[in-house]
This record gives structure tokens, C-alpha cells and sequence, in this order.
């Protein structure tokens, strides 16, 4: 059967309205970044995983090269002898340490503790980011591309632990909605819409 025909001059119904994302903000200010997420803001001192994080949240549901994300460039060849089992528990025990002390340091509005405290944490990231290779396996030599995985998965992991620490809606929503690995993604289940902006720079 045919459908009938509206008569004319009938004003048809407007389309329904497509539902929006939710919003945020990730931009880099000075030497730091503003996020914006869930009706709040916050400031963030820099680090190399918001740099990932912002390449990611940028471009939702596709997948980016480790490599990609470190600069594309050599990020080392062969090491030396990787760190044994107890050294990688003792610093991962001060992680979770120097985490714990940048939290108390910012509830008590100790800015200077709180930034010489992120400094070791980055420090630290970044030598077991050099210690060990894919999975987390411990390992005496690695490629380019198994650094750089292993380098970003540590510093995306600590980027969002922080923002966790001050955000915590925030937090959940990355850690559920980041993956990380060769290939890195950002797959969230609801969509967002993100403002990214700022210079990607590296810190030293």
C-alpha cells in the first residue's frame, strides 16, 4: 500500500533532535594544562602522558601508533641489563608512595612538596618505562617500537592516576575508556566531545 500523502501546507515535524555528547576540555596553559570535564576545571602541571592523552581524545575510536605518540623518531636501541624483581617492587612501592604524597601535599595546598614530588614520580616513570619491554616483562635488550610502548603505557597510566586523584569522574571515564599498547585508542562508551588545544611539547 501507499503511504498517504500529507496534505499540502501541512508543516512537516522537525527531525528529532540528535542527543549530544558530554563535554570536556584538555588545554595546554603555560606550563601546564586545563581540563575541563563533568561542569568542573582544574589546572595540571605538565606531563608527557596529558601530551598522549590529548593526541587520543582528539581523534575518539582511532587507533595511533606508539611510536606515533613518542615523536615517531629512535627513542633508544639496545640496553643494558633490565632490573631484577625487587628492584621493580621497590619502585613501584614509591610510586604509590610519592601518589599518596602529592595528594596530602595539594589537600594541605603545599604546591612546592606537591611539584617536587610529581618530579620524582615523572623520574621514576620513566626509568621503568626504560626497564622493561611489552607486558611489563622485564627484559635486557628492546626494540624502538617495544620501548616506545612501554613508554607511553607508563606515562598515560601516571597521567591518568593523577587526573583520577583530582577528578575522579574524570579518572574513571579515561581509565575505562583508554587503551594502550602498540596500537593506543581512546574508545569511549558514551560520546564526548573535546576541546584540545595548546603546543605539544615535550618535558624534560
Amino acid at each position: 500500500e501507499r503511504l498517504a500523502e500529507p496534505a499540502r501546507g501541512a508543516a512537516l515535524a522537525p527531525p528529532p533532535e540528535r542527543p549530544r555528547g558530554a563535554e570536556g576540555a584538555l588545554l595546554r596553559a603555560g606550563d601546564g594544562w586545563t581540563v575541563r570535564f563533568g561542569g568542573r576545571s582544574l589546572q595540571v602541571r605538565a606531563l608527557k602522558g596529558l601530551e598522549d592523552l590529548a593526541v587520543l581524545l582528539a581523534q575518539p575510536e582511532h587507533e595511533v601508533h606508539c611510536l606515533e605518540l613518542i615523536g615517531g623518531g629512535d627513542v633508544g636501541g639496545d640496553t643494558g641489563p633490565a632490573i631484577d624483581a625487587k628492584a621493580r617492587r621497590a619502585y613501584e612501592a614509591r610510586i604509590r608512595e610519592l601518589q599518596g604524597d602529592i595528594d596530602r601535599a595539594r589537600d594541605a595546598n603545599d604546591l612546592g612538596r606537591a611539584e617536587r614530588a610529581e618530579a620524582e614520580l615523572d623520574a621514576l616513570v620513566s626509568q621503568l618505562a626504560d626497564a622493561f619491554g611489552l607486558g611489563g616483562r622485564t627484559r635486557a635488550k628492546g626494540s624502538a617500537a617495544e620501548r616506545a610502548r612501554s613508554a607511553v603505557t607508563w606515562r598515560v597510566r601516571a597521567a591518568i592516576q593523577r587526573l583520577g586523584a583530582l577528578h575522579p569522574e574524570l579518572g574513571r571515564h579515561l581509565a575505562n575508556a583508554v587503551r594502550t599498547g602498540t596500537w593506543c585508542s581512546y574508545r569511549p562508551e558514551a560520546p564526548v566531545v573535546w576541546e584540545i588545544g595548546g603546543d605539544r611539547r615535550s618535558e624534560p
